[in-house]
């Protein structure tokens, strides 16, 4: 739990020492068991792993606070975001079956004529996205062997992977219907979207939420995978494994970005309106932000076809008005997984505390850009502003009791110094 803590909430050792860990060894299991995937939330509204290391991180704080102390973190996200969104849509299908085309032209006689193809939706969400300046994530299958697996062959959109590509949006893989357990057939399903893409591919999600976590995670980090987006419900939208952040496997470096809302779990599971499949993704992107998280939302690009799905797409759109009004950071997975990974390779090398002041040097083991440091003072306390030893540049905000200091970009290697002067 203590890993899982440090790498979220982003603060030095010291802070984290002050814990009483023995506190929390009653819920343990319970977070190792929900973040493995060994068994789902029952609160799937809330989520319960976050609100722990909330919980946890205001101890650590009230601490510091009875000592008289600052108490420093990490900020989460890229230009002081307060929380972030993971667009994504999973590619099941591309076009109309022959009997979806007799039943449309029965109700619908002009779709025989029309010629359009309306199931693609890759150009009207490129389109969208392009408009809100977003990119998302495209989970395509690559093989096709079990009777629910999507009716497509990726020489049917290698075009468009292409152009997805070409236009910054990230291609994974979604895992055929049997590969959750299966390494030869994960690998070559690897390879072949790879030799598609001319690249490697980082994000992985498996079909139909199969997912065995005896194996399953360990088998996508051996074969190359950097992230999974798979653990999430199948009927219910929500925080399957308690948590609304990334987080690593126990022993691992391997990555799980879960999944909390997908459209058919509100629009055909959960019954939702259109104004009701908005109205929730609302409260998902306001619980979020509250525990500074990541959404990660899943909208098949097939659901563009407002005869089949009427009202999915305008529920898609308005999310993202939405969004797009909140001070979030909207990333594919492989750019969130890289923003993850770039601040936590920014780490603290000590804490000095005297009578004069309070110091921390952090160390940053790679390039980082638009880092931010939050300082949080105790109320009544009369610590000056901040002495900041750096050779980059930086800004320094004061907000009530706290202090924020953001930097444009930080080299590799770079060594940072904040003394706080009583």
């Amino acid at each position: 739990m203590r890993d899982v803590y440090d790498n979220i909430v982003g603060s030095p050792k010291e802070q984290s020492d002050a814990v009483n860990w023995q506190k929390y060894e009653n819920r343990s299991e319970e977070f190792g068991s929900h973040l493995s995937g060994r068994t789902l939330s029952h609160t799937p509204k809330t989520p319960v792993m976050s609100e722990l290391l909330r919980e946890i991180e205001n101890e650590s704080w009230r601490d510091c606070e009875k000592k008289g102390l600052p108490w420093i973190q990490k900020w989460y996200y890229p230009g002081e975001k307060e929380f972030a969104v993971f667009l994504s849509h999973d590619v099941d299908e591309i076009e109309w079956s022959w009997r979806r085309k007799l039943l449309m032209g029965v109700r619908h006689p002009s779709t025989l004529t029309n010629g359009k193809n309306h199931y693609w939706g890759f150009d009207e969400i490129m389109e969208l996205e392009r408009k809100h300046g977003v990119r998302s994530t495209f989970f395509f299958v690559s093989k096709s062997r079990h009777k629910r697996d999507p009716p497509y062959s990726i020489r049917d959109v290698a075009d468009v992977i292409r152009k997805l590509r070409e236009g910054g949006w990230e291609v994974g893989l979604h895992g055929s219907y049997n590969s959750f357990n299966n390494r030869e057939f994960l690998q070559e399903e690897k390879e072949a979207l790879q030799y598609v893409v001319g690249e490697e591919i980082s994000g992985v999600r498996q079909h139909f939420v199969n997912f065995d976590p005896a194996v399953t995670f360990g088998l996508h980090e051996s074969i190359g995978f950097a992230y999974d987006s798979t653990i999430g419900y199948r009927e219910v939208s929500g925080f399957a494994s308690g948590i609304c952040h990334p987080y690593r496997f126990e022993g691992s470096s391997f990555y799980e970005l879960p999944v909390m809302v997908i459209d058919g779990q509100l629009f055909w599971h959960e019954k939702k309106s259109t104004r009701g499949a908005i109205e929730e993704v609302e409260r998902f992107l306001n619980t979020t932000k509250k525990y500074n998280g990541i959404l990660t939302m899943d909208w098949h690009q097939r659901t563009v076809d407002g005869y089949t799905f009427p009202g999915w797409a305008e529920a898609y759109v308005e999310s993202l008005e939405r969004i797009n009004s909140m001070n979030v950071f909207v990333a594919t997975g492989e750019e969130l997984l890289d923003w993850w990974e770039r601040r936590e390779s920014v780490v603290f090398e000590g804490r000095n505390v005297t009578d004069e002041s309070v110091e921390w040097n952090l160390l940053a083991e790679r390039k980082i850009d638009d880092f931010t440091l939050r300082v949080r003072i105790p109320e009544g306390s009369r610590y000056k502003k901040p002495d900041v030893q750096s050779k980059v540049k930086f800004q320094i905000a004061e907000r009530d009791n706290e202090i924020w200091i953001r930097f444009s970009a930080i080299p590799k290697g770079e060594k940072i110094g904040v003394t706080m002067a009583r």
